[in-house]
């Protein structure tokens, strides 16, 4: 979400600009397509020209394979907030920090100098609930207004005109080991600033000891809500930074997606979700809506945001959602951290104890369920959805479910990703080599990864089988067809194909094995010949590990990148594989999207072609030519099913019009 903004103001500002995230939404990947931002792999990229520079999040740690590729190929590497301290070093800088309300009073700001024509740039790390505003401005203009980041220690690399502290929570444990840790790194921002520094009222005196003088000291005046807060702290950043008076045309608050975003409202019910993750955040967030909705009855359904937050804070969390009339508790969402059973335990442990009002749920899709049966029921009830994880995917869903939008997954499914690509009982029986079986109750072909993700958020979320489906080799599909989702990876994002100078192959996961043996040919690489006349495509061969003619998958495989059942997407080399008997363990819950294929045979494009043609020769005299399912038994250890077929002398066997191989009994 950082990330994003800056990618946007940079792009419309001039610069080439492109980017990767392992879990991009498909909504994001619009807004930055849009803006003119290219979504491409860097090792992709780098095949075409070396950027200047790679800016990364702090969610993506050392040893990911986007920084491993700039770090051998000596592109300088930077995180977002270092890179943004570097670019803001010629301007007057208004930096905005604290543990909340960073984006709002950034918002207002720049609106602020915006709408008083002053000469002024802006980052803001959220987006405008008005979609053709820009979050980021980056021109020639002497001011930038920015929020700056004390998660990850970045904003210690800024040097302030003037600094705007909005709230001092102690917050990001991981970063910051004590309380002491937490503020002593607002008084090093502090002591950095040059003219003049805006603190909450209590805490002037503690900042006027600290920089002795150095720098001039003001307060933030008390207000009776965090938006009423933030509003104030905008006016007098604006007002008192150059004696200027508010312009007539302000006319307050800025709206900001995931603020108190109304998803659904219809005769006293109403559906909202709100970012609030921090005790103090969600304490304010429940007072506002109290103090709006006297007499409605508040339910919250809370997805507590990263194991160390939740660790540290468990008790403050429990204790200020304790002003909502119910709370339901979702899994926390981890941002990229591990797992922490402690975190957990301490958290709903603590729930446990207040029974009365609070619900514990095993998943978004369990919870989804239970509101979808209850539909509107109550009259004066305000339901909010807090957390700054996924938790707003659930409450836009429950919105649209509500206004009747969708009433399945299929329907959910042709929403978010048109009707050209989601088609509803589609008949399978002309994408298996048997050519026989009914009809798929969804039927996808996602045109990239975005849309996979989609398609696995979605499904998740109505708790629907999913199918993947490759070339249809090894397989029958039965005459009822199949109530699941039925994806199919049949579009041009996954047909790519390109060798390296080092000749290894870039593959697409619905590249047919054939085409990539041809290639293979072409180019004079040994090693691919089994690969001929193997009916799948590279996405279900490494699914089971297909092999023929004494050649396996686990032959030539280097590296693969995969998604998993939560979108993520994960590079595993050779190492981290486990391969059995036509399985490889690590994509028993994972897709195959591409796979860097490698084979250390020397060869040649004629010796190649020879082989390919004795192997085919061997074929035709041992496999029937029909439609059918292929060989499709699995060999018992120290045996071949064909030869067990036929020694019960089934070959000819048939049924109607389904039969068993007179030519190989295992077809």
């Amino acid at each position: 979400m950082g990330m994003a903004p800056l990618a946007i103001g940079l792009a419309q500002a001039g610069w080439v600009i492109s980017g990767e995230d392992d879990a991009l939404s498909l909504e994001m990947r619009g807004v930055l397509s849009s803006a003119g931002v290219k979504i491409v792999s860097l090792r992709l990229l780098v095949e075409n020209y070396f950027p200047d520079s790679v800016v990364y999040s702090s969610a993506v740690k050392e040893g990911h394979v986007a920084r491993e590729i700039a770090e051998n190929l000596a592109i300088p590497l930077q995180r977002r907030g270092s890179f943004l301290a570097e670019i803001s070093k010629s301007k007057r800088v208004i930096a905005i920090c604290g543990s909340h309300g960073k984006s709002s009073t950034t918002a207002m700001c720049a609106q602020l100098f915006q709408e008083s024509r002053l000469d002024a740039d802006y980052y803001v790390g959220a987006f405008y609930q008005d979609s053709g505003k820009a979050p980021g401005k980056f021109t020639d203009a002497s001011i930038l207004i920015a929020e700056i980041d004390e998660s990850d220690g970045t904003m210690l690399e800024f040097e302030p005109e003037a600094l705007c502290i909005l709230s001092l929570d102690w917050d990001h444990k991981d970063s910051y080991s004590s309380e002491e840790a937490y503020r002593t790194a607002f008084y090093q921002i502090a002591e950095k600033t040059k003219k003049c520094v805006w603190v909450p009222e209590h805490e002037v005196d503690s900042f006027s000891e600290r920089l002795n003088g150095c720098v001039l000291v003001k307060p933030l005046l008390p207000k009776p809500t965090f938006s009423e807060f933030n509003s104030s702290a905008a006016l007098q950043i604006y007002s008192e930074y150059e004696n200027r008076s508010i312009p007539e045309t302000y006319d307050g608050y800025p709206a900001l997606t995931r603020r108190q975003e109304v998803v659904y409202e219809d005769c006293g019910f109403k559906v909202m979700h709100d970012y609030a993750h921090h005790p103090e955040e969600i304490h304010a967030l429940l007072r506002s809506l109290r103090l709006s909705f006297a007499d409605w009855r508040v339910e919250v359904y809370f997805e507590p945001h990263r194991y160390s937050r939740t660790e540290h804070l468990a008790d403050a969390l429990i204790q200020s959602l304790d002003e909502a009339d119910s709370v339901c508790l979702l899994p926390i969402y981890s941002a990229g951290e591990p797992i922490k059973s402690n975190s957990s335990n301490a958290l709903y442990a603590n729930a446990m104890q207040r029974r009365d009002k609070m619900s514990t749920y095993l998943s978004a899709a369990e919870l989804f369920s239970e509101l979808r049966e209850q539909g509107v029921q109550f009259e004066n009830t305000l339901r909010v959805f807090v957390g700054a994880g996924n938790i707003d995917f659930l409450a836009r869903t429950y919105g649209y479910f509500l206004e009747g939008k969708v009433r399945d997954y299929g329907q959910h499914l042709q929403l978010a990703l048109g009707k050209d690509t989601v088609n509803l009982q589609e008949r399978l029986s002309g994408k298996t080599t048997m050519r026989v079986g009914g009809r798929a109750e969804v039927y996808v072909e996602p045109p990239d990864r975005e849309s996979l993700r989609e398609v696995f958020k979605i499904t998740r979320l109505w708790d629907a089988p999913l199918f993947f489906l490759g070339k249809g080799s090894n397989l029958i599909v039965s005459d009822s067809g199949i109530p699941a989702c039925v994806v199919r990876l049949n579009q041009e994002e996954w047909m790519g194909m390109r060798v390296s100078e080092d000749k290894g192959l870039q593959v697409g996961a619905g590249v047919r094995l054939r085409d990539i043996c041809k290639e293979a040919e072409r180019h004079g690489i040994g090693g691919f010949e089994f690969m001929e006349g193997i009916p799948a495509s590279l996405g279900g061969a490494l699914r089971m590990n297909a092999g023929a003619m004494g050649g396996w998958m686990s032959d030539v495989i280097e590296s693969i990148e995969v998604m998993n059942e939560e979108g993520l997407i994960e590079f595993l080399g050779k190492g981290d594989l486990n391969y059995g008997y036509r399985s490889i363990q690590e994509l028993a819950d994972r897709i195959a999207l591409t796979a860097r294929l490698r084979s250390n045979a020397q060869s040649t494009s004629m010796a190649v072609k020879a082989r390919i043609q004795e192997n085919m020769q061997k074929r035709k005299k041992a496999q029937p030519r029909e439609s059918s399912a292929g060989c499709i038994f699995k060999n018992p250890e120290g045996d071949h099913a064909g030869r067990l077929i036929d020694v019960c002398g089934l070959k000819g066997f048939r049924v109607g019009d389904a039969q068993i191989s007179e030519v190989h009994a295992n077809f």
